[in-house]
């Protein structure tokens, strides 16, 4: 009897000890376990595009077995979720893409939100001002269809504003850096040149940093440290900056609108 209870005790041990020990996890277990609702984002070649086609790949959403094109891209790669961070995807992810070419890039997220998942995009210059990448909300996959937004109201809040007079004038570049809103700004004694020449121009400037500058991008209201309070809108398409407590050349609150990134 005495032995059988040393059986039965190093039974339950193996039992116990089977049962805690997991198998060490693959790269493709722990993408799976990052992607519960099993979506993913797949780069498509297009049929009979040469290196001549500006587009060469469309970017599809797969849901199971059911699957629509998202948007066309010039090459496409699929991005590792160790890169997000330097690509402004946030870690909540599922699925990202991207595409570099002839200096600029086309980036695309997948984010699980309550209504489906939201497909976010960016385009990214190598000569842009700004270090946001000006993520927008594309599309929204939901119950089996992509809801696709309307791609003409799209555009990125970050960018150089200016505005003014033909003897005075004002330049305020917008950025963001991960959750922290950045501001420069200048005022100049002269005309603007051409936009074509004025980011040439930018470096030879010494645009002042605006200390504490907070903007509440749900409602526009921005603080501007000397430049005062004011409120970010869209008037004919475009985004302006309205600084309630600087006025303008013709007396009225200061307007800087949307120029370039």
């Amino acid at each position: 009897m005495q032995w059988s209870q040393k059986m039965w005790l190093a039974l339950m041990l193996a039992s116990c000890l089977m049962s805690c020990v997991s198998p060490s996890k693959t790269w493709e277990d722990e993408e799976k376990d990052n992607n519960p609702i099993n979506v993913e984002l797949k780069c498509v070649p297009i049929d009979g595009a040469t290196e001549e086609d500006i587009y060469r790949s469309v970017v599809h959403i797969v849901d199971g077995n059911r699957s629509a094109p998202v948007m066309l891209i010039p090459t496409c790669t699929l991005l590792d979720s160790s890169n997000y961070a330097e690509h402004q995807v946030p870690e909540e992810a599922i699925a990202a893409a991207f595409s570099w070419w002839a200096g600029s890039g086309d980036y695309v997220y997948a984010l699980p939100i309550e209504e489906g998942v939201l497909i976010r995009r960016a385009v990214v210059d190598e000569m842009q001002l700004v270090r946001d990448y000006g993520y927008m909300d594309w599309a929204l996959w939901q119950q089996d269809t992509l809801i696709r937004y309307d791609a003409g109201s799209m555009m990125p809040m970050t960018g150089l504003y200016t505005g003014g007079g033909p003897e005075q004038t004002y330049l305020f570049l917008l950025d963001k850096v991960g959750e922290e809103w950045k501001a420069e700004g200048v005022e100049l004694s002269r005309m603007l040149p051409p936009m074509e020449d004025l980011r040439m121009e930018l470096e030879d400037l010494k645009m002042q940093e605006i200390l504490d500058f907070k903007l509440e991008a749900a409602t526009g209201h921005f603080s501007a440290g000397e430049w005062g309070e004011g409120e970010l809108i869209t008037e004919d398409g475009q985004y302006v900056l309205v600084f309630k407590d600087k006025q303008g050349p013709d007396g009225a609150p200061l307007k800087l609108v949307f120029g370039m990134r």
